[in-house]
């Protein structure tokens, strides 16, 4: 089994583990044995050069984009493949300085992805001699994505073992996809109850349902987002302790309109109830992402 973890815990027995089992790539797991090159050529920075070829920049690049457009994931640099399908590690073929083609590497990720990856990084092991070793990369699955490579203005996704261009269409469907989920999570509510000090409660927003609640009730519901604005409506039930509501009455169970706006990791705005004129104001502070 693939020894999911973070990078700074893996060693060379990791990598001989890896051959071992023979584990397989995958959607979120990829080998290369060398740094491609056209042709029987070697790869400028094989021969020696303080350079990487523009097909090695590419490949790595649009590798690591893909991961992150998808569902994160590993790149090995310097793990042989095997012939078979999907391919396999085989053994390590090792690449030369290792540890300054980590540096190489993480300055073309930040010149030629756009936006940057939030979440990305590297770390050499040796494995042989003057500075040969393997080289992993490790991305999260990208908040910010769509990203795309800058030489060509093209963005990738991983379809099994495969690293593809996007289609405008898919394009869309993810950048609205990663737009929503930054919304999803659970939020710490306060709102403010007349004659009183402010109240609080739980949140969660999961694809746009609402659940949640508070010492007192307990809420479930459906929201839209536009743009930065959500727009909410929620039943508010009441199970436990006394019935005073954020509306200064009291109520076994009503139904609630939020309209708010989300500044980054806080969502402020307003609550609104059918016949009463008070509004009270509204705050969430994310605490966590859903799993």
């Amino acid at each position: 089994m693939f020894p999911f973890k973070p990078l700074s815990e893996y060693s060379l027995d990791d990598l001989q583990r890896l051959i071992t089992e023979q584990v397989s790539e995958g959607d979120r797991i990829e080998f290369k044995g060398k740094l491609p090159a056209k042709g029987n050529n070697p790869d400028p920075w094989v021969s020696g050069e303080n350079r990487i070829g523009d097909r090695a920049r590419d490949k790595i690049l649009t590798e690591l984009i893909a991961l992150a457009n998808t569902h994160g994931g590993y790149l090995f640099l310097g793990i042989e493949e095997s012939s078979e399908k999907p391919p396999r590690a085989s053994f390590i073929a090792g690449i030369p300085r290792c540890v300054e083609l980590v540096e190489r590497i993480s300055q073309m990720a930040d010149a030629l992805i756009e936006p940057r990856l939030p979440q990305f990084s590297l770390k050499p092991i040796l494995t042989g001699e003057d500075g040969e070793g393997v080289v992993l990369l490790h991305t999260l699955r990208s908040t910010l994505a769509p990203h795309r490579f800058t030489p060509n203005n093209e963005s990738y996704f991983r379809r099994n073992e495969r690293c593809e261009r996007m289609t405008m269409q898919e394009i869309q469907h993810l950048s609205r996809q990663v737009h929503r989920q930054a919304w999803e999570g659970l939020w710490a509510a306060t709102f403010s109850v007349p004659g009183s000090d402010k109240n609080g409660g739980i949140v969660v927003f999961d694809e746009g349902r609402i659940f949640g609640g508070d010492s007192q009730f307990y809420y479930e519901g459906g929201y839209d987002i536009v743009e930065e604005e959500i727009y909410a409506e929620i039943r508010v039930t009441h199970y436990h302790g006394g019935m005073d509501t954020a509306f200064g009455d009291h109520a076994r169970n009503f139904m609630v309109q939020i309209r708010a706006q989300r500044h980054g990791d806080v969502i402020e705005g307003k609550l609104f109830r059918t016949g009463f004129e008070h509004t009270p104001a509204i705050r969430l502070v994310r605490k966590a992402s859903l799993p």
